[in-house]
């Protein structure tokens, strides 16, 4: 898609995000208790955050250089300055999770 949409300067790219604590995530936190202590914490992010890194993006002169792209959120909001709601930075989970295998185009 990325390929397809570059002519028209339209970027086209994947976020990886970590878990996100929507209305429905809290509620499954309350009622599975072996859900919440698999769950690390720290790396739990509002549902404004994933929205933060979005506008970072859409209001980047250069974000075309990302076009065709995997990303870690986490890593892009630390390029951007982006925290969490909370002003909490969010870490990256790759040393846990694996890095991303598309490269942009």
């Amino acid at each position: 898609m990325a390929i397809e949409l570059k002519p028209h300067n339209v970027a086209s790219l994947s976020l990886w995000l970590g878990f996100t604590y929507t209305e429905r995530a809290q509620e499954n936190l309350k009622t599975v208790p072996a859900m919440a202590s698999q769950l690390n914490s720290a790396a739990g992010t509002s549902v404004e955050f994933p929205g933060r890194i979005i506008a970072a993006l859409a209001s980047d002169p250069l974000v075309m250089k990302h076009s065709g792209g995997t990303f870690i959120g986490a890593e892009l909001a630390e390029q951007y300055g982006i925290t969490d709601i909370d002003g909490r930075v969010i870490p990256s989970l790759r040393a846990q999770r694996g890095a991303p295998l598309w490269m942009p185009v």
